[in-house]
C-alpha cells in the first residue's frame, strides 16, 4: 500500500515536473555551449533524484517497479520533446527544434547507456534475469501442454531493463533526422 502511494506520488510530481520543464522558456537553451540543452540536463537530474530515493529499498521487486516507473516517465519526455518539434512554426524554427531534440534525446539516451554499466542497474538487470528466465520456463511448459511453437514473447524475455525505451529513443532519433533530411 505505501510503496503504491509512493509511486503514485513520484509519477504525479515528475509528470508536474515535465510541466514545468517544458514550458520554461529557456528550457531549449544550452547550459554550456557546446553541450546539452537545459531541459536535458534538469530532466536527468530528475531522473537521478527518483533513482537515488527508491534506491535504498530492499527488494529488488520493489526497485523494478520504480524502474518501471522511470521507463513511462522517459517515454513520456520523448513524446513531449517530438510534439515540441512538431509544433514548430516555421522552416528555420521546425529545423533548429530538430536539431535541439534530436541533441537533447541523443542524450537522454547516451545517459541511460551509461546506466547499464552501474552496479545497481547491473544488480536490477541480474534480478530482471532471473524473472525473465522464470517467465519463459512457465511459457515453455504451456508451450509443450499447447504443442505450440516459438512466440514472440520469446524475444520480449531476452531484453535489458531500458532495451525498449533505448529503441523507442533511437527511433524518435532517426524519425527526426530523417524528416529534417527531406526539408
Amino acid at each position: 500500500m505505501v510503496l503504491t502511494r509512493w509511486l503514485s506520488i513520484e509519477k504525479r510530481g515528475s509528470l508536474d515536473k515535465l510541466d514545468i520543464l517544458f514550458a520554461s522558456p529557456t528550457a531549449w537553451n544550452r547550459v554550456v555551449v557546446p553541450g546539452p540543452t537545459e531541459i536535458s540536463e534538469l530532466f536527468v537530474m530528475m531522473l537521478r533524484f527518483i533513482t537515488d530515493r527508491f534506491s535504498h529499498l530492499r527488494q529488488p521487486g520493489q526497485k523494478i517497479q520504480f524502474v518501471e516507473l522511470l521507463i513511462e516517465i522517459l517515454d513520456d519526455f520523448r513524446i513531449r520533446c517530438i510534439q515540441v518539434w512538431n509544433s514548430s512554426n516555421s522552416d528555420k524554427d521546425h529545423v533548429l527544434k530538430g536539431v535541439l531534440v534530436g541533441e537533447t534525446l541523443g542524450y537522454v539516451q547516451s545517459i541511460l547507456e551509461s546506466w547499464e554499466s552501474l552496479p545497481f542497474f547491473v544488480n536490477l538487470d541480474y534480478f530482471w534475469g532471473k524473472i525473465r528466465q522464470v517467465e519463459k520456463e512457465d511459457l515453455e511448459f504451456r508451450r509443450i501442454r499447447k504443442f505450440s511453437g516459438i512466440s514472440k514473447e520469446d524475444k520480449v524475455l531476452e531484453k535489458l531493463l531500458f532495451s525498449d525505451v533505448q529503441e523507442r529513443y533511437t527511433s524518435s532519433i532517426e524519425s527526426v533526422l530523417v524528416s529534417m533530411s527531406q526539408e
